[in-house]
């Protein structure tokens, strides 16, 4: 924990002297980050038929979408919503 606290302290300290449109970039790609982290725990449920995974058709729709969304993030987005109605 206290190694995550240091990074955090040294991002700020970094974020102060960015500008404008890097701040926006920096926010995006902190976003995308973190969509990331959730969806690769909700593959990692998928995949776990002890923690209460989906129908094999369901999961199959939403492992897919999740490769597409590895191969293009913009576009996977779209991708993960249409298989399961989230995103």
């Amino acid at each position: 924990m206290a190694k995550a606290s240091a990074y955090r302290s040294r991002l700020l300290e970094e974020v102060k002297a960015l500008s404008e449109d890097r701040l926006r970039a920096l926010a995006d790609f902190a976003a995308y980050l973190r969509e990331r982290e959730e969806w690769e725990a909700t593959a990692d449920i998928l995949g776990d038929p002890e923690k209460g995974g989906l129908a094999p058709a369901m999961r199959a729709r939403i492992l897919k979408a999740l490769e597409k969304a590895r191969a293009n993030p913009r576009r996977g987005k779209e991708a993960l919503a249409r298989a399961g109605g989230v995103a």
